[in-house]
């Protein structure tokens, strides 16, 4: 496996049944994919952050595809 300690999953909310765009507060623990928003959220002194993969992106598409078949 060329990366092990990543695994095959992304943030998902189960309240709101989505993957959430923006910051998720366990990111330092989370063990998955994750996109530029959900480690930096906002702006900070007039600096935008990195939105990319950004909230066009198919993040449901993309945990199905993890899901164990």
């Amino acid at each position: 496996q060329l990366l092990p300690n990543i695994a095959l999953k992304v943030p998902y909310d189960p309240d709101h049944r989505r993957t959430p765009l923006g910051k998720i507060s366990n990111f330092n623990r989370f063990r998955g994919i994750l996109g530029h928003a959900h480690v930096q959220g906002g702006t900070r002194d007039g600096v935008k952050r990195k939105y990319d993969p950004g909230s066009a992106f198919d993040w449901g598409r993309l945990r199905r595809a993890f899901a164990p078949k």
